[in-house]
């Protein structure tokens, strides 16, 4: 049985590159790894959130009105909360006022 040299040595290859590989992971193991080091302080801690979304309330109300008119007067701010039985619109009152004027006389 005649084995080549070549063959042997590439059997053997791997057995020598890990055995070298092992001697270097010894060197590096053995090295200090540098740290920073900072005291410790104790400080309060404002818990904030930031975030970005929309709100929608959980009661809206659709605003129409019952007689058509020009609009005089607008009595709220917009997103503004509303009190019940609040004057929010006032409409122009002179053609209704003329209508009733002719119906009396």
């Amino acid at each position: 049985m005649n084995i080549p040299i070549h063959f042997i040595l590439f059997l053997l290859l791997p057995f020598l590159v890990t055995g070298c590989g092992e001697e270097k992971q010894q060197k590096q193991q053995t090295q200090a790894t540098r740290v920073d080091v900072v005291a410790v302080e104790q400080k309060t801690l404002a818990e904030t959130v930031q975030g970005i979304g929309s709100l929608e309330s959980p009661e809206t109300v659709e605003i129409q009105p019952e007689i058509d008119g020009i609009v005089e007067g607008i009595h709220f701010e917009e997103s503004a909360p509303v009190k019940e039985d609040q004057l929010l619109i006032t409409l122009d009152d002179d053609k209704r006022q003329r209508q009733l004027d002719t119906y009396q006389a």
